[in-house]
């Protein structure tokens, strides 16, 4: 397992380790409007905060000083209703907040009723608000698999005091990711939600397919050739999502 030094946890409000939200309850919310409030709830009982994992060694014996990886929460930790959603690649944890997921799951009666459950959303090493290439050491940034991904999502627990989860979700390859925690950690989760992944995935034909889109997108982008610019060392939908937040 990739070694670090101890974990930093620190909400964006100022305070650290676990924290509170307001709960919510009241019938379903089926009218758009109360949708919509429902929405604007959830986006202010959310959390967001960075854990930072100082001297972080991946998998390859590669060392990073920090690595921070960026999370929200939802509802109030208890022992037993912790819950750890995971995106796919290019995703972060703002694709889960939105009317079609958040509004439906989160609601008040829904499967991930928010008022029940602790829900936890980490932005993945490489993506979204964590730590990435385009950061700024491009090409010098750590080679860095889905073993170093599930690790850093379970000091990213570890931070927030969490020892067990009830249940671990991800789409994609954050599918990928849950198969991976059933593996890894059987014991620590109740249930696995994996959705658009297979569990047995021929290794050498995903790095084979990796490589392919690399090359295509390089003739794409061709100063990434000789280039160390930012965005050549993200998948293109993880380039456009990032440039359309920058909009």
């Amino acid at each position: 397992m990739a070694a670090a030094d101890p974990i930093m946890n620190v909400r964006r409000d100022g305070s650290s380790g676990l924290s509170s939200s307001s709960k919510q309850g009241g019938r379903v919310m089926r009218h758009p409007v109360h949708r919509f409030l429902l929405l604007v709830l959830l986006a202010t009982s959310a959390r967001a905060g960075d854990c930072v994992v100082r001297n972080y060694r991946f998998h390859d014996g590669e060392t990073m000083a920090e690595v921070r990886i960026h999370y929200v929460t939802i509802g109030i930790a208890r022992k037993d209703n912790v819950v750890l959603i995971l995106h796919g690649t290019g995703g972060s944890s703002k694709q889960f907040l939105n009317d079609h997921f958040a509004g439906l799951l989160f609601k008040p009666g829904g499967l991930l009723d928010s008022s029940k459950y602790f829900i936890v959303i980490p932005d993945s090493i490489g993506h979204g608000e964590s730590s990435k290439p385009s950061d700024g050491l491009g090409r010098k940034f750590p080679h860095y698999d889905y073993t170093d991904m599930t690790d850093l999502q379970h000091r990213l627990l570890e931070s927030l005091g969490v020892d067990h989860v009830f249940l671990v979700m991800g789409t994609s390859m954050g599918a990928m990711h849950t198969w991976m925690w059933g593996e890894r950690w059987p014991d620590m989760m109740d249930a696995l939600v994996p959705l658009a992944s297979a569990p047995d995935a021929d290794r050498r034909t995903e790095s084979r397919l990796a490589k392919d889109g690399d090359r295509r997108s390089s003739a794409r982008r061709p100063h990434c050739r000789t280039s160390n610019h930012a965005d050549c060392h993200q998948r293109p939908v993880a380039v456009a999502e990032e440039r359309a937040d920058a909009r």
